[in-house]
């Protein structure tokens, strides 16, 4: 009896674990708005879709109201980089207004203002055509051209595993650490999409101002995969195995022959 309710007790155990969050715990420089950035476990293909069904499923999702979704990898093949998918479900019209903007704050620290360090980076994407890098600093955005070369990016509009209906979807593949755009291993972040066709704009975190980097969100790094399959179902169901196997462990036992008294069991 007592390890039948010890065996039942670790399944259970184990069971609450799984709803632990594995990835790096800092406090975002806006509060509640932090994020992992889980290592890479699937190559990548810049080419603005999803090129299989399980291509970016190693990524933590994180939805920006019900119109963009967007997920990140890092690897280290030789120099670290970061990968980005951010998928606008309610795009699919080109306009030359259209932008992606992602914004960088290189070691987090934050600030009301741009300030004079210059260690903020603005990527920005316009028309779906154009990629302008730019550094902050006290003056505010200049355009760094020499960064350009450290980014490779690709989108398009298509379906996706996340919804039948073509959209458009941004693919980027950012070198953090050996060229001009330096980025820290946890950084502040502010990602934006804008459809002119309806005047449109999401951000995360909702409202950031791109000029103000204490109200971005902060981007942490976890070297591991992404646990995808410690989901609630999971947790649900391994829950059921351990009732299962208590209810199976505590039940009335039947009558046995007790081999050492030569005895009926009581």
């Amino acid at each position: 009896m007592k390890r039948a309710l010890f065996a039942a007790f670790c399944i259970l155990a184990l069971c609450s674990l799984l709803l632990v969050n594995t990835g790096t715990v800092n406090a975002a420089t806006a509060s509640g708005y932090a994020r992992t950035d889980w290592y890479m476990q699937s190559t990548k293909t810049i080419d603005g879709n999803w090129t299989t069904t399980d291509e970016w499923t190693d990524g933590e999702p994180t939805v920006i109201g019900q119109d963009v979704t967007f997920r990140s990898v890092w690897e280290m093949p030789s120099s670290i980089y970061t990968n980005f998918i951010i998928e606008f479900f309610s795009d699919n019209t080109t306009d030359a207004g259209d932008y992606w903007e992602m914004c960088f704050d290189f070691n987090n620290v934050g600030g009301a203002d741009l300030g004079g360090s210059g260690r903020y980076y603005r990527v920005y994407i316009e028309g779906h055509s154009t990629l302008t890098v730019y550094q902050g600093g006290a003056s505010g955005w200049t355009e760094l051209p020499s960064a350009k070369s450290d980014i490779v990016w690709a989108n398009s509009i298509s379906a996706s595993p996340n919804s039948s209906n073509p959209h458009w979807i941004l693919e980027i593949h950012i070198l953090k650490n050996a060229g001009t755009n330096m980025i820290d291993a946890t950084f502040g972040l502010r990602v934006a999409a804008y459809d002119a066709n309806t005047s449109t704009l999401v951000s995360w975190p909702p409202n950031a101002d791109r000029d103000v980097p204490d109200q971005w969100g902060t981007q942490n790094y976890q070297y591991a995969a992404f646990p995808e399959t410690l989901t609630i179902t999971a947790v649900v169901l391994l829950s059921s195995v351990a009732v299962a196997v208590s209810f199976y462990c505590l039940r009335k036992r039947p009558k046995t022959q007790s081999y050492n008294s030569g005895k009926t069991g009581e």
